[in-house]
């Protein structure tokens, strides 16, 4: 996933294709790896993976507003 993460930066519609596309891929994954380990059977899975990929996003916004808000600071005091 890598090596296609740059498409995901832009205003366009293949920005907005590649993130739906990789938070599909986040879902399979976790499909893939949690069965006995994060959950049982797939409904559960299902539920939990969109909890994780929520809380990713969530954390992402508050990052890159920290992020945001540095540079503004830094470009007014310098």
């Amino acid at each position: 996933m890598l090596p296609f993460s740059w498409f995901m930066y832009g205003a366009g519609t293949v920005a907005m294709m590649f993130t739906a596309l990789f938070s599909v891929l986040g879902l399979v994954a976790f499909l893939r790896m949690g069965k006995g380990r994060w959950f049982r059977s797939y409904a559960p899975g299902v539920g939990k993976s969109l909890v994780v990929l929520l809380a990713m996003q969530f954390a992402g916004l508050i990052a890159t507003g920290l992020v945001t808000g540095s540079g503004l600071l830094a470009g007014r005091f310098a």
